[in-house]
């Protein structure tokens, strides 16, 4: 049974750093759709690296927000980000992860480089992991 339960843990872990990857991936692309169906109904997304952003509450809000950044091109507008490194812990339908972002901005030009923190939580729906909050942290 013990196997088992860490077969469970290590394939709850392998998806949510797919959730991870993806939303790193589509945050680049333009895939508005795909982003949007890695996060729960009622995630919450705070940027406390740059706290005049007020947070993003909802799939909804996320939507808009993305909508509004993407028309104005400064959001998913040659960007690229990588999360190499996360720490997982999964506690039965919910998981955090502390994960480290490495980002450039405007790589058509001048690829300026940055570096957060992510801490993340996760809650198991129905249709897989979803992201439930993320909070950017400064390094």
């Amino acid at each position: 049974m013990v196997d088992e339960d860490r077969i469970h843990r290590m394939a709850d872990e392998v998806e949510i750093r797919n959730v991870i990857a993806k939303l790193a991936i589509h945050a680049d692309d333009g895939n508005s759709e795909a982003f949007l169906s890695a996060l729960a109904e009622d995630v919450r997304w705070e940027n406390r690296a740059n706290p005049e952003r007020p947070p993003i509450m909802g799939r909804a809000g996320f939507r808009a927000v993305m909508d509004a950044g993407r028309a104005a091109g400064v959001m998913g507008a040659h960007s690229v980000h990588s999360v190499p490194t996360s720490a997982i812990t999964v506690n039965g339908d919910t998981a955090a992860a502390k994960s480290y972002l490495f980002f450039y901005q405007d790589v058509r030009t001048k690829a300026e480089p940055g570096c957060k923190i992510y801490n993340d939580q996760f809650v198991r729906t129905p249709d897989g992991w979803k992201l439930s909050v993320r909070y950017i942290d400064p390094v």
